[in-house]
């Protein structure tokens, strides 16, 4: 059983490997979690405690995701040397997560990796612009869970600013330019291309 001592060196190790501030933690309601000491670690960082349903699966359903993704991984991968013995395992899980962190994610439509560590493991160049990769990945993520992929942008129209809607169109591939396909049975464009969306998407 993980102790609040374990459970709190395992944070500290997470937070300077990955140099970013939790603002949630999602867990069952173990003792470790409930202990006045790590109470008091969390109230000291700012850190909310979300305690999940127990025995209900949907109470964790992106931790369910990611553990059914994991497995998939684990599944196909192929079995070599590496994965023998005591360690193999470990071998095999180390690897599958490697890829499905540097694999773009259909949710967000960006690398997990990149987001983390601000450069591609691809190419081994650091990201240009993280704030732009992390909007496009939260706008990707909107996109794909609004209503048949509508999306209301604003457009300037006889010198004033009016609404349209368009339905959201392939992938974001960067942070200027996004193609919609006008709802407006009037309008008889393909796509209309926003550029510049961090102002005009409302």
């Amino acid at each position: 059983m993980l102790d609040d001592d374990a459970l709190i060196t395992s944070l500290n190790f997470i937070h300077t490997q990955l140099q970013l501030k939790t603002k949630e933690i999602r867990c069952d309601k173990g003792l470790a979690f409930r202990s006045k000491k790590f109470q008091q670690y969390l109230e000291k960082h700012g850190i909310k405690l979300n305690f999940a349903v127990s025995y209900e699966h949907y109470a964790n359903s992106k931790v369910e995701r990611s553990i059914r993704t994991l497995r998939g991984l684990l599944t196909k991968s192929e079995s070599n040397i590496d994965h023998k013995g005591p360690k193999g395992f470990q071998n095999k899980l180390t690897e599958a997560c490697y890829v499905h962190n540097t694999t773009i994610h259909s949710g967000i439509g960006v690398k997990p990796f990149n987001l983390i560590y601000a450069y591609d493991v691809g190419d081994g160049k650091m990201t240009s612009n993280l704030s732009d990769l992390k909007l496009q990945a939260r706008l990707y993520q909107q996109f794909m869970t609004a209503p048949e992929k509508r999306v209301i942008y604003r457009k300037i129209k006889d010198g004033k600013p009016v609404n349209e809607v368009g339905v959201y169109k392939g992938r974001i591939d960067n942070v200027t330019d996004v193609k919609l396909m006008p709802v407006d049975s009037k309008d008889k464009r393909k796509f209309v291309s926003i550029s510049g969306y961090k102002n005009r998407i409302m």
